[in-house]
């Protein structure tokens, strides 16, 4: 195991914990992952590679910020992108957020499952894309509580994978 990845794994894994645990990503983590990876980075590939680091991860950062924005993802989970998107590197970092998006997307369904959401969350899915193709009232009273995801799992699974090498694409 490369020193990235063991860095990797150390802040994911804290991270999960507490997301599991607390459904948040305490700003002390991610303070520390903003210290320890790029000076892992450079550890293993000099000053020129952290500055690729710091590229990746800010890309990560501002890619997932616009998705805080509209409120798919937690201030933490941004912040996590980021932090472990330093590691990943600028040349994977489309590849890691892709792996991202896909165990999100694996999470998001096994949820649905879990909390025996799935039925209401297809008859959701059938009514949006019927209303698409004519207009349909709205036959329901209120919106359904959110699901609220422990979102570090799919990003730090999505970091660890994307530095294993295993992507989608392969």
């Amino acid at each position: 195991m490369t020193t990235l990845l063991l860095v990797a794994v150390g802040i994911a894994l804290p991270a999960v914990i507490f997301d599991l645990l607390e459904r948040r990503i305490p700003n002390t983590l991610i303070l520390s992952a903003l210290f320890l990876g790029p000076a892992a980075v450079f550890w293993e590939a000099g000053l020129e590679g952290m500055f690729y680091g710091l590229a990746a991860g800010l890309i990560a950062f501002s890619i997932a910020f616009l998705f805080w924005l509209v409120g798919w993802l937690g201030a933490g989970d941004v912040k996590l992108i980021g932090a472990l998107g330093v590691l990943v590197g600028l040349p994977e970092i489309g590849i890691y957020l892709l792996n991202v998006a896909l165990l999100g997307a694996v999470l998001g369904l096994f949820y649905l499952v879990l909390k025996g959401r799935a039925r209401e969350s297809w008859e959701r899915l059938n009514y949006m894309l019927a209303a698409r193709e004519r207009q349909l009232e709205r036959t329901d009273s209120g919106q359904a509580a959110a699901v609220n995801l422990p979102y570090a799992i799919a990003i730090g699974t999505g970091a660890i994978f994307t530095m294993m090498g295993v992507s989608p694409m392969i």
